[in-house]
C-alpha cells in the first residue's frame, strides 16, 4: 500500500512540474511589462493555481485545476495578442498618417 502511495505521489509530483515548466515557459513568451502595468497578465493566478496543485490529493480536483490552468494560459495568450494587434493598428495608423502629411508637403 505504502509504495503505491509512494507511486501515486511521484506521479502527482511530476504532472505539478511538468505543468510548472509549461507555464515558466509559456510565461516567459508571453512575459511583457505594458501588459503587467495594465494589470492584465494572468502571471500571479497561473502560479496561485500551481501552489493549490501541490496540495491536492484528488484526482478529479487535480482535472478541474488543470482545465483551469489552462483556460488561464489561453487567457493570457488571447490577451497579449489582442495587446499585440492593438499595437500594430496604432502603428500602422501612424505611419500612414505620416505619408498622408508627407504626400501633402509634395
Amino acid at each position: 500500500m505504502e509504495d503505491r502511495m509512494r507511486i501515486i505521489l511521484e506521479e502527482r509530483d511530476a504532472a505539478i512540474q511538468e505543468l510548472e515548466n509549461m507555464v515558466q515557459i509559456i510565461a516567459r513568451s508571453f512575459k511583457d511589462d505594458a501588459i503587467e502595468k495594465e494589470g492584465k497578465f494572468s502571471d500571479k493566478e497561473i502560479k496561485d493555481l500551481l501552489k493549490e496543485i501541490e496540495v491536492t490529493y484528488n484526482p478529479a480536483k487535480l482535472l478541474q485545476q488543470q482545465r483551469l490552468l489552462l483556460t488561464y494560459l489561453y487567457r493570457s495568450k488571447e490577451l497579449k495578442q489582442d495587446y499585440l494587434r492593438h499595437e500594430l493598428k496604432l502603428a500602422v495608423s501612424e505611419n500612414n498618417h505620416l505619408k498622408e502629411k508627407v504626400l501633402k508637403v509634395h
